[in-house]
């Protein structure tokens, strides 16, 4: 995979040699094999490569002196015998035929359709260099990003923000929308950067530049509109099973080691088992991480997730890389990790990245998002949804299945009933999640109307039916700002993020479900369960809770250890200019007296973090 980037002027305006520089360095920090640069006058074209097959022949950037077409791109395509197929390439030329090269034929047969006809990841920009239009595109669920700027006839682009911000021929100015809706985790638009100069071209799009100006293009969107139909529960569970171990095994296509998240989840468990498998039949193993800590940093309870994670390793022979960090190893890289935008949820990674560079770990797949789509847990949806389908006593019985099987109190069971029909005003005071409820508390007034209108566009995710809450989701930005950031991460460590869960193939099929499927007998994930069978052991696939103490403890220890260091942050935070343009004093301090909570704890080291991520992105 690739770190991608290139600024392309009006035919009027010529490259200045400063302007290619200062992009280029602002990638120094990213970790890469070999690099490659095509120019002319007014255009500079740039990838930083990382190789993950040996034999990769891979240019970068792939110039076409035939068609005058030049290609830079940061792609991993899962179709390439389909998409050779119908490009007429040889068998016996495929095999040394790169992704970019299938991309560029693509492109020269369907044009501005060819996204369309692609399935994997990827994100790339076509200059053509006899027109001088461009085209770019970015992959259907957005799991490599895309960045850029259009500004006074120049259009720069990149896979990674902060170049834009370094390069950017105007100063950058917070797009406080952006910045407030991802802090208080809400929704943001697809198009919207930290900067109101910077856009993200959203999933599923197509960009082209000609002599008309610039166009964005959709040229796919997730639908429930077909039903699958097939005989029953075992039908169902079997079409899962395939297409998901598809989905897992097209990710494994390297010759550098392999590693997975492991908890005691479904989704990661599932892929660690699937993966191994896969890995077996070359006589290799994956590399499995875990972020609960290894057992001498934390007492032994019942229920610890460790027993359960063992359980996976030990039916595959694989060892687990467990959390081998102290509290104060977790606050320093904490510090460190939060300093690059604001998100907590890196320093429990950044170890295992470590490792993952000393063993030669390119490849992490992950199994976030599984929750909501593939296993799909049916959180505040799933009763509303059987009660609406199914009628009222129906609903009771299905609540006392779900209550002999622990996934819930009646009065939880109720909360979820009532949740879609609560009025707004109800919902925000007593029953937000209250990570979301403290965070808005912080925000400055100013921004009352985005936290409003914010509330309106998420819905709250305030659905009756799992397919439209599905489909919200993958339309809302809320997989992507998470995706795009780790992606971040990943240039940063040498490593690719890949997501089994957000396959095409697989968000296709879980959209195409019955509703009925998912969750059904008592069983929350009852298909996914089912396809599993034989797959993951029965302890795993099982499981009712998905509590995991062990790393709930180590990440209390590192907060409460360190609760006189927090306090510190933030009086420095509040003398940063840009505090009070977003928080209210008052509230912090507030926050900071009441309670050493774990959890507020967390959202105000996070304020400081987001505080000064800005006073160092917007200062210049």
């Amino acid at each position: 995979m690739s770190v991608i980037y290139g600024i392309i002027h009006s035919k009027e305006k010529r490259l200045e040699k400063t302007e290619a520089e200062i992009l280029r360095k602002s990638l120094d920090y990213v970790r890469f094999d070999r690099e490659g640069i095509w120019q002319e006058e007014n255009t500079h074209l740039g990838v930083l490569l990382r190789q993950l097959v040996q034999n990769d022949a891979e240019q970068a950037p792939l110039y076409d002196p035939i068609s005058g077409l030049t290609i830079c791109a940061d792609a991993r395509l899962d179709n390439r015998d389909e998409l050779a197929e119908k490009l007429e390439i040889s068998q016996e030329k495929r095999l040394n035929v790169p992704d970019s090269l299938l991309i560029l034929r693509a492109y020269q047969k369907w044009g501005v359709n060819s996204p369309e006809q692609l399935l994997g990841d990827f994100a790339y920009a076509i200059y053509e260099k006899n027109s001088g239009r461009l085209f770019c595109a970015r992959d259907h669920l957005g799991i490599r990003p895309f960045y850029y700027y259009w500004i006074d006839g120049t259009f720069c682009f990149c896979t990674l923000h902060p170049p834009l911000m370094a390069v950017c021929p105007v100063s950058p100015t917070p797009n406080d929308a952006y910045i407030v809706a991802s802090f208080i985790r809400s929704y943001m638009e697809l198009t919207h950067s930290v900067a109101n100069e910077i856009n993200r071209l959203p999933p599923a799009h197509s960009l082209s530049i000609d002599n008309t100006g610039l166009k964005v293009h959709r040229y796919w969107a997730p639908e429930s509109n077909t039903v699958l139909q097939l005989a029953g529960e075992a039908e169902h569970a079997q079409a899962m099973r395939e297409v998901f171990t598809q989905a897992v095994a097209c990710r494994t296509r390297t010759d550098c080691r392999v590693g997975t998240h492991l908890s005691s989840g479904l989704d990661s468990g599932s892929i660690t088992v699937l993966v191994a498998r896969e890995l077996r039949k070359e006589g290799k193993s994956p590399l499995a991480f875990s972020w609960s800590p290894e057992p001498e940093h934390t007492t032994k309870k019942l229920g610890d997730e460790r027993d359960l994670i063992r359980d996976v390793c030990r039916q595959e022979e694989l060892e687990c890389h467990f959390l081998d960090q102290t509290p104060e190893d977790g606050y320093r890289i904490l510090q460190e990790a939060m300093s690059s935008w604001g998100d907590n949820l890196w320093f429990h990674e950044i170890k295992h990245l470590q490792t993952a560079l000393r063993e030669n770990c390119r490849v992490m797949l992950s199994g976030w998002g599984g929750d909501e789509l593939t296993s799909f847990n049916g959180d505040r949806v799933y009763l509303a949804d059987f009660l609406r389908r199914e009628g009222f006593l129906r609903l009771l019985s299905e609540m006392f299945c779900l209550r002999m099987n622990r996934h819930g109190s009646f009065r939880s069971m109720a909360k979820e009933i009532l949740y879609p029909f609560i009025p707004d005003f109800l919902y925000y005071r007593f029953f937000n999640l209250s990570v979301l409820r403290d965070s808005e508390s912080l925000i400055s007034s100013r921004f009352a109307k985005d936290l409003l209108i914010g509330r309106r566009k998420r819905g709250r995710w305030q659905q009756r039916d799992i397919k439209k809450l599905q489909i919200q989701w993958l339309n809302a930005g809320y997989f992507n700002q998470r995706i795009e950031r780790w992606a971040e991460l990943g240039e940063m460590h040498g490593v690719n993020y890949l997501y089994p869960v957000f396959d095409k193939r697989v968000v296709e099929f879980v959209l195409s479900l019955p509703n009925e499927q998912l969750c059904r007998k008592g069983w929350r994930r009852f298909l996914f369960r089912s396809a599993m069978e034989g797959i993951l052991p029965p302890s795993v696939q099982w499981n009712r809770s998905k509590a995991e103490m062990a790393y709930g403890e180590h990440t209390n220890a590192v907060c409460s250890v360190y609760f006189e260091k927090i306090q510190q942050n933030i009086q420095e935070a509040m003398n940063l200019p840009l505090f009070q343009r977003y928080f209210k004093p008052e509230a912090v301090e507030k926050m900071l007296a009441s309670s050493n909570t774990t959890l507020k704890l967390v959202i105000l080291n996070r304020v400081h973090a987001y505080v000064k991520f800005l006073d160092q992105s917007f200062s210049r």
